[in-house]
């Protein structure tokens, strides 16, 4: 699955795997793309806010108290295998209860076959 369909299901899986809060999703009043959506989602720490815009998918993060911007985080491709990824990021972030990110940011045993780090 892709595109928007695929940010939905993104939504509906945080919500009901990772017991987040969805805020919004949809596109801003002055996106004329249907291409172009914003998932924003509550973690137990973090906020998280998902963009796809054409065929790219962009994850951004920052801490809910900061005040501050989500930093980007990830890019990928809008397809299967890049939301996944999204996906698998985020669910990281969550079961290791991030809280800073401050790079590198070492996830699921960091360089190994079963980590991942985001410099």
């Amino acid at each position: 699955m892709t595109g928007v369909g695929a940010m939905v299901r993104a939504g509906a899986w945080a919500e009901v795997q990772l017991g987040m809060t969805v805020l919004s999703i949809g596109s801003e009043g002055s996106d004329r793309k249907d291409s172009c959506c914003t998932l924003d989602v509550c973690g137990r720490h973090l906020f998280y806010r998902i963009k796809l815009d054409g065929e790219r998918v962009w994850l951004s993060a920052c801490r809910m108290d900061s005040g501050n911007e989500p930093e980007l985080l990830l890019t990928v491709g809008d397809e299967q295998q890049g939301w996944r990824k999204v996906c698998c990021v985020v669910r990281l972030l969550e079961r290791e209860e991030v809280r800073r990110l401050e790079r590198p940011i070492e996830l699921g045993g960091g360089s190994g076959p079963d980590g991942l780090v985001i410099g």
